[in-house]
């Protein structure tokens, strides 16, 4: 017979039941294409290993890459955070010097104000020392929150 098979069939001639035997071949050619799959198997996993493990490497060359930036950029920080508390130094610096110069004014302008000048003089610089005072406490205002600002930044 020409037909291959893996299971005994039964037929039937002139009243005689007959079986078919298992074909040896079949069982011989089942078997190599099962370890040909194995053996394709065992490949495929090999091969998707190797994957995984050079991903890993990757993800943790990155890992490294990304941890020594950050800590490049770590210590640059302490550099602009110093030249940030600089700046806030210089500016609480010129704070301080309006500050002292609207107050020298203010005592000036009391001073040169005599009991002698007339009413209407006399108003306006009181009016103008007013202005003076408010715009010391803007400058006074302007430093706290320039020192609020830095401790925050620190």
């Amino acid at each position: 017979m020409s037909r291959r098979s893996t299971t005994p069939t039964i037929w039937q001639r002139n009243g005689r039941k007959f079986i078919q035997q298992k074909d040896p071949r079949v069982h011989i050619q089942q078997q190599q294409q099962q370890q040909m799959k194995e053996k394709v198997d065992r490949e495929q996993q090999r091969r998707a290993a190797k994957d995984l493990k050079r991903a890993d490497k990757e993800k943790k060359k990155e890992n490294r890459r990304a941890a020594v930036k950050a800590q490049q950029v770590k210590k640059q920080r302490p550099g602009k955070a110093e030249q940030e508390r600089q700046e806030h130094d210089q500016t609480e610096e010129l704070l301080r010097q309006r500050l002292t110069e609207a107050s020298t004014q203010a005592a000036q302008l009391a001073e040169r104000s005599a009991a002698a000048m007339p009413v209407d003089k006399a108003r306006q610089l009181t009016s103008h020392l007013e202005e003076i005072s408010s715009r010391k406490m803007e400058l006074e205002e302007g430093l706290s929150n320039v020192r609020l600002e830095l401790l925050r930044n620190q």
